[in-house]
């Protein structure tokens, strides 16, 4: 009952995201009410839903609840597709967020700083990064390192354990 709730709004959000159409059945014994005189006196509509006391009857309640919150304001403008390719959801499928600000492209800070970087290595050509990576990375690896207390320092090594000598004023490992 669960993955029924869960899966039509989800149909919904994602029809919402892909500018598509999204087309719900109601049941037979239901029935959706408009009240469109508040719009002739410049207030939001109103609506309700009338559903048989069923599974199928709390899905469409769930599913009406969504179709009240996207139409107001601008928060179905919002629901956007996360532009990374590699940002997948639950279901395998390119995530889809509710943005926080128009023209908002990802889902989240991650998801931008790792777009960023991928633009950034696509741009440079797999070889160039590569040996761009291979130079940067022999160098961190070839500085011994150092830690200073007073003015005396002696190289470390971070796969030993480190022991303190406090009579000298120096770390030693």
């Amino acid at each position: 009952m669960l993955a029924a709730i869960i899966d039509k709004p989800n149909d919904l959000f994602t029809a919402v995201a892909d500018d598509e159409e999204f087309d719900f059945q109601l049941a037979p014994t239901s029935s959706l009410i408009f009240d469109a005189r508040a719009l002739r006196a410049g207030r939001r509509p109103f609506s309700s839903l009338i559903s048989p006391d069923t599974k199928h009857g709390l899905v469409q309640a769930v599913v009406h609840s969504a179709f009240v919150l996207l139409s107001e304001d601008t928060q179905g403008l919002m629901v956007q597709r996360c532009k990374r390719e590699k940002c997948r959801g639950p279901r395998k499928a390119p995530r889809i967020f509710l943005a926080k600000r128009v023209g908002q492209d990802y889902c989240s800070r991650k998801c931008a700083n790792a777009a960023a970087f991928d633009h950034y290595k696509e741009t440079l050509g797999p070889e160039a990064f590569r040996a761009k990576r291979r130079v940067k990375t022999a160098t961190i690896s070839e500085k011994p390192r150092v830690r200073e207390i007073g003015a005396e320092a002696s190289p470390r090594t971070p796969s030993k354990a480190m022991a303190v000598n406090i009579g000298n004023g120096r770390i030693t490992a």
